[in-house]
């Protein structure tokens, strides 16, 4: 059995306390982090997904589609860290939407609501009033 620098501390592996904790975090070793974010359509989460794969990210996704809109909510498990989530979703056209409703958190604990500084690089989308170089 695999057990990483976290847990090297634990000599007594019948400690029954930390034992949920132990199989919380070798689940999370093995297969990632939970995220969530909203996306505008279902072919953007598709492209995302593709490019997650194509840099070797084997996300597993689950989406759920908003009623009446094209809209789709997702939730995602990943080895990836949030950072590198970021800059794969930059490079799909129009993913402003994914890249501010991103976080590390179950769908049901993400308000969805869109952090704006968190979006686009400013090299990418110009200052209103500044005219691009």
């Amino acid at each position: 059995m695999y057990i990483d620098e976290d847990f090297a501390e634990l000599a007594d592996l019948d400690d029954w306390e930390a034992l949920p904790e132990m199989r919380q975090h070798l689940h999370e070793v093995e297969h990632g982090t939970l995220f969530s974010f909203r996306a505008e359509c279902r072919h953007d989460v598709s492209e995302f997904e593709w490019r997650c794969r194509a840099v070797g990210f084997e996300p597993i996704l689950t989406i759920y589609k908003v009623e009446n809109y094209p809209d789709v909510n997702v939730e995602m498990q990943t080895v990836a860290p949030i950072e590198k989530l970021k800059g794969i979703m930059r490079q799909v056209a129009d993913s402003h939407v994914m890249i501010e409703t991103l976080r590390e958190c179950p769908l049901a604990e993400n308000s969805l609501e869109r952090e704006y500084q968190c979006g686009i690089d400013a090299a990418r989308k110009p200052a209103i009033g500044r005219t691009p170089e």
